[in-house]
């Protein structure tokens, strides 16, 4: 029995929404990871500029143009952790955003499928 092209549309829709389903889930869990992990999702150069106090040091000198005296080793390395924490904090902020925005998508990603599984279903009988 030849397809109608009701049915041709609707599993058009639903092949293409299969498609950015596995797209969405993909980057969904890339998020959860970020998420659970934000040293792992952390940024090489950032993660890089907290390793030590020289590295955070030779950033921290050339910000804003600013020309501020090093401070002492122990005051230098209370800046890092504090600067380190706060990236990691930041990082899983965004990673929560991320998540949100993820959902969304892939609900109405899943809304569209099944309206459309709908039409098609109906338009085959």
């Amino acid at each position: 029995m030849k397809a109608s092209p009701l049915e041709i549309y609707g599993l058009s829709v639903c092949f293409v929404a299969a498609i950015a389903l596995a797209i969405a889930l993909g980057t969904a869990l890339y998020t959860v990871v970020r998420f659970l992990s934000p040293l792992f999702a952390l940024g090489s150069w950032e993660f890089r500029q907290h390793l030590s106090n020289d590295a955070y040091w030779e950033k921290e000198s050339t910000k804003n143009d600013l020309k501020r005296v090093r401070p002492s080793e122990t005051e230098l390395t209370r800046e890092r952790e504090a600067s380190f924490a706060a990236a990691l904090q930041s990082e899983r902020h965004n990673a929560a955003q991320g998540l949100v925005k993820q959902a969304i998508f892939i609900l109405v990603d899943v809304i569209l499928f099944l309206s459309h599984w709908l039409i098609a279903q109906g338009a085959h009988r």
